[in-house]
């Protein structure tokens, strides 16, 4: 069964998600450049969750063909 989605809900999608994968990106570099092993696993595993919400943005763009 395919849904639609209109053109306002996936300009907001598409945002989220370039929002998304930048900050996952940027986290990965600050993980990447901290010397300090506590902030650096807070960088990754922040990192980690921006990840994660990229690919369910993205599950769920690929759930409505």
């Amino acid at each position: 069964m395919t849904k639609n989605i209109d053109t306002h809900s996936l300009e907001i999608l598409e945002e989220h998600m370039d929002k998304e994968y930048i900050i996952y990106k940027k986290f990965t570099q600050y993980a990447n450049l901290c010397t300090d092993t506590q902030f650096k696993n807070l960088c990754a595993q922040n990192a980690n969750t921006h990840k994660e919400n990229f690919k369910a943005l993205l599950n769920y763009l690929n759930g409505l063909n």
